[in-house]
């Protein structure tokens, strides 16, 4: 059975980012967080996906969203991390030199399409929440 182009695209996003590091710790991946993550972490945050078909040519056009999210006891708190990976998801998502190897499709270019940080605050803690959503336009080989 063939895999579709964003089965494709994610299996190739988990190896690709698998290895992100801040202060030489390996940053956990997830697409569902387990309740004993270890901060911070990346999760896979949902994904469209649009054909982009022409008549000679089969094509997708797909946004997939992660987040970024840190933990802070309520007195403490900072951004730095955040910002540090997010350089660094960044820099390997949209290389000018595709790192996507899928089988099935070439990705044509991968850009940002959005990034914010916020915060949300439970009673004990303050959560740092980065939010990227990137932009692919995949082809069919």
């Amino acid at each position: 059975m063939r895999t579709s182009a964003l089965e494709e695209l994610q299996s190739n996003y988990l190896s690709l980012i698998n290895s992100i590091t801040y202060n030489s710790s390996i940053i956990s991946v997830y697409e569902e967080v387990p309740k004993n993550a270890t901060y911070p972490y990346i999760q896979f945050n949902g994904y469209t996906e649009t054909d982009d078909s022409t008549k000679s040519d089969f094509a997708d056009e797909i946004f997939l969203s992660l987040k970024i999210v840190d933990r802070y006891s309520l007195t403490t708190g900072t951004k730095k991390k955040i910002a540090s990976i997010w350089s660094d998801l960044k820099g390997i998502i949209t290389s000018r030199i595709s790192p996507f190897t899928c089988e099935n499709y070439d990705v044509i270019i991968s850009v940002t399409d959005n990034f914010i940080i916020r915060k949300e605050y439970s009673q004990t803690h303050i959560y740092i929440i980065g939010e990227a959503r990137f932009k692919h336009n995949v082809r069919k080989k």
